[in-house]
């Protein structure tokens, strides 16, 4: 048997990443015996002129919630010695979709 050819790129083809991901969603359907795996996306807007400014980028199998991107704009992360502006919220890390889903929908309500 020949050593596998390893390519590092940034910059990898279509037909690579749709090999990568499909063989990673039948191991986890036949492991798990279902895949139940959605994108999550999650903006961060601007209160004055609601302009995107941030987001977050993720994907939920499993009922767990894996972060892959994350950009949030400085005014927005923990500042001013460990404290967050007034009206920021923070979710403690671990958690779950389910507590992910169940903050969002507060901020949204607070907000409406």
């Amino acid at each position: 048997m020949r050593a596998a050819v390893l390519t590092l790129t940034d910059a990898p083809s279509a037909d690579a990443i749709a090999t990568i991901e499909g063989g990673l969603n039948r191991y986890n359907r036949e492991q798990a015996g279902y895949w139940d795996s959605r994108a999550l996306s999650v903006l961060v807007s601007a209160p004055d002129t609601q302009a995107v400014v941030g987001e977050i980028l993720g994907r939920t199998p499993f009922g767990l919630c894996f972060l892959d991107l994350v950009f949030l704009p400085e005014r927005n992360a923990i500042i001013h010695q460990g404290r967050l502006d007034p009206g920021a919220e923070l979710i403690g890390k671990p958690f779950t979709y389910a507590t992910l889903v169940a903050k969002i929908q507060r901020l949204l309500r607070r907000a409406a």
